[in-house]
């Protein structure tokens, strides 16, 4: 069952004037559903796509060409893969290195780059502060008079992490469809969206994850003709048996959204670039004009 997560935005928007790179992580296999961000910061920004390891990886590999088309500096992150994370310490590095250039000119010897990692919950934030941080790295304290009561982490020479992820939505405040975070496992389960959760998940669903989906559920290739409510109600009676009744359906159909994002039917993807793209890239230009307002003196 998915952890509820605090409600309550807990970005520190009193430090967002100090930060100077802000790591968004969106899931891969719904980059508009989870895309967010934090007007007051005029930090320079880089995307994360998390899960891309049961993302569909053709339409991954189209969203980071999106991205990068548009000149926004974006890769994949994988939990369990480490060096996914080698791209995003170069491009800190590069940032650093434009920073104390600039800083040089002005007789300022010490740089240090302050990076925050945002996102709306359970997108794997906090996964990707412990990979940058790594076990051997000691926290760097509070920074007073400019940070105080913030913890930070150095996780290169001259850049340092603010060590707690900042959650960007309230789930009161989410427009975009809460069937599809339900799909996604990234919003509470709730009894009325089961059936247009998995309606979601199983419309996203190619050949090879129905395949997958029959062989794990020793059920017929027929479900494939079904309504999101009858597959549940198939895929029940066959765990169930004869204990099966009606009142079972919400947690099988819990099961079925747990099943899918552990990749039991194989990689999925709930978004396109060629159906949410163009909407993306006019929030990308809306981000891009507030980016550039608060960097207005």
């Amino acid at each position: 069952m998915v952890q509820e997560a605090s409600r309550k935005a807990v970005f520190p928007r009193e430090i967002a004037k100090y930060l100077d790179v802000a790591v968004y992580v969106l899931d891969a296999r719904a980059p508009l559903a989870t895309f967010h961000i934090e007007r007051e910061l005029k930090a320079k920004r880089l995307f994360l796509l998390a899960k891309a390891d049961i993302a569909d990886g053709t339409e991954t590999n189209r969203w980071l060409k999106f991205f990068h088309e548009r000149e926004v500096a974006a890769f994949p992150f994988v939990k369990d893969e480490p060096q996914t994370l080698s791209p995003v310490r170069g491009f800190l590095s590069s940032v650093l290195t434009e920073k104390t250039r600039q800083r040089t000119k002005r007789g300022i010897r010490e740089t240090t780059l302050r990076v925050v990692v945002l996102g709306v919950p359970n997108t794997g934030k906090s996964t990707v502060i412990n990979r940058l941080v790594g076990r051997r790295k000691a926290p760097t304290g509070d920074r007073p008079g400019i940070t105080r009561g913030y913890s930070w982490v150095r996780i290169l020479d001259g850049v340092e992490l603010l060590d707690t992820p900042g959650i960007l939505r309230e789930y009161a405040r989410v427009k975009r469809g809460r069937a599809k975070l339900m799909a996604l496992r990234m919003i509470p389960e709730e009894a009325a969206l089961v059936d247009d959760a998995v309606a979601t998940l199983l419309s996203a669903f190619g050949e090879h994850n129905w395949a997958k989906l029959e062989k794990f559920y020793r059920v017929g290739e027929k479900v494939q003709k079904m309504s999101a409510a009858e597959v549940i109600a198939f895929v029940g009676r066959v765990i169930e048996g004869p204990r099966w009744k009606d009142a079972l359906a919400e947690q099988v159909g819990y099961r079925i959204i747990a099943d899918a994002n552990r990749g039991r039917f194989g990689r999925f993807s709930l978004e396109t670039v060629a159906v949410e793209g163009q909407e993306l890239a006019e929030l990308l230009e809306k981000l891009e004009e507030q980016v550039l307002r608060a960097r207005r003196p």
